[in-house]
């Protein structure tokens, strides 16, 4: 087995790699909740806008969405996955730290715009 063909998933770890996956698929975005947390801990920890937090989930595949309860993270796709505060992050302090809530989603670049100019960072 070529060492260049094996691709090690998020959820999975080092000591369950995927060898059969072709080189040119980037692996399967995480989903799991503390993978999840782990994962995006430095982007809510850098972002100084919801802007800025809104570009970095993006760029990993991710967005957010205002549930009825909570901030809800979801892929790009729409399946929504966790609650800010599942993975750590409390929307109360966010909103704190950002000076404002989260705007309606309008006021946020669109995600359709996005996904074609955005790469995913893996």
């Amino acid at each position: 087995m070529d060492p260049h063909q094996i691709r090690i998933t998020p959820d999975i770890g080092p000591r369950h790699a995927l060898a059969a996956r072709p080189l040119g698929l980037s692996p399967p975005l995480p989903t799991k909740q503390h993978t999840l947390a782990a994962w995006l801990r430095h982007d809510f920890a850098l972002a100084r806008t919801w802007d800025d937090l809104h570009a970095a989930l993006m760029a990993r595949g991710y967005a957010l969405d205002l549930g009825r309860k909570s901030l809800i993270l979801q892929t790009l796709s729409g399946q929504k996955l966790w609650s800010v505060d599942d993975l750590g992050q409390s929307y109360a302090s966010l909103t704190h730290r950002f000076g404002a809530a989260l705007p309606q989603n309008s006021q946020l670049t669109p995600i359709a715009e996005q996904i074609e100019s955005t790469p995913r960072i893996l």
